[in-house]
């Protein structure tokens, strides 16, 4: 069986930078929003994969008509408490490590031959998953980021792994919070290394804020280093705002799940719609035009490129 998670967990306060100044004014708004886009995520997967069990873990009620929407769909939706695996609320994203509790409580739900697959509540699916399942089955996968030593946030995690562990080697990797997947044995021992880290960082007073890709990331240095997989044959962090950080790899060579960060309130919500009105999400060329994708038109009229052809010509 596989199985196929995000989680949505209720702060005291919305804190999440791309939900700021968008008219999310409120928690509540922030919940419902951030439910919407769970609905996608998982919706989209059982789209293309129907005999996955989607669950979606929460830390709260769900309002009736999004609970509605979901077990139609065939999402599960299970009440999971916010425990051991919390941080500081006052860090920013804080929130973000309730997907270790969610992990935790659909291990308890596996055969030991089932593979997990969890996702943040951002992405969408867009083709079958087999390929990525079969791997699973057999490697622990995780997105590793294509940030640079000195990138602010790689930096902040090295800085934390020295101090936790005064470690003299602080090349590591940083791996997003958007992707985990694998068989139940190796979930069982990343989710174990992560609370090792957990441990360890609540007894140190001048780290950086922590979050659940800092964990993750110091958990594979420290115990899991060689045992881990890329998933970027899978997944792609997509940045359509002003930063815009993109590729047209959704339809040349495709990943088949697509994280969209500053989606949320935007083009997630249009897909939402969409999926409620049609019962099935759009074709990948219009999904991709909706979260603001470039095109995947070659540009044969390019100026620069005609003048050197001109130029090779006349040369021959």
């Amino acid at each position: 069986m596989n199985y196929i998670v995000t989680q949505v967990a209720r702060p005291e306060e919305n804190t999440v930078p791309q939900m700021q100044g968008n008219g999310i004014t409120t928690v509540d708004k922030a919940m419902d929003v951030y439910l919407k886009n769970a609905i996608v995520s998982l919706a989209s997967a059982k789209q293309y994969n129907p005999n996955a069990v989607c669950i979606l873990s929460c830390n709260f009620d769900v309002p009736g008509y999004l609970r509605t929407i979901a077990e139609r769909t065939g999402i599960q939706i299970h009440t999971v408490p916010f425990r051991k695996y919390e941080s500081k609320e006052e860090f920013r994203w804080a929130i973000t490590q309730y997907k270790f509790n969610a992990i935790e409580h659909v291990l308890e739900l596996m055969d030991k031959e089932d593979c997990m697959l969890v996702l943040d509540s951002d992405t969408m699916c867009t083709k079958k998953l087999d390929e990525l399942f079969s791997e699973a089955a057999n490697s622990l996968i995780l997105y590793p980021t294509a940030h640079s030593y000195s990138q602010e946030k790689r930096a902040e995690i090295r800085y934390n792994y020295q101090i936790m562990y005064h470690a003299d080697n602080d090349n590591l990797v940083h791996y997003g919070g958007e992707f985990f997947a694998g068989n139940k044995n190796q979930m069982q021992e990343l989710l174990n290394a992560c609370l090792c880290v957990i441990q360890c960082a609540r007894e140190i007073e001048d780290l950086k804020p922590w979050d659940d890709e800092h964990i993750l990331s110091i958990a594979v240095e420290k115990f899991l280093k060689g045992y881990v997989y890329p998933a970027n044959a899978y997944i792609f962090r997509y940045w359509t705002n002003q930063f815009y950080l993109v590729s047209t790899n959704y339809y040349y060579d495709p990943v088949c799940i697509w994280h969209l960060p500053a989606e949320k309130n935007f083009g997630m919500l249009v897909l939402y719609d969409y999926f409620v009105k049609h019962g099935y999400f759009p074709n990948v060329k219009k999904s991709a035009k909706i979260v603001g994708f470039p095109s995947i038109q070659y540009k044969a009229w390019n100026p620069y490129r005609w003048k050197m052809r001109i130029k090779n010509k006349l040369m021959k």
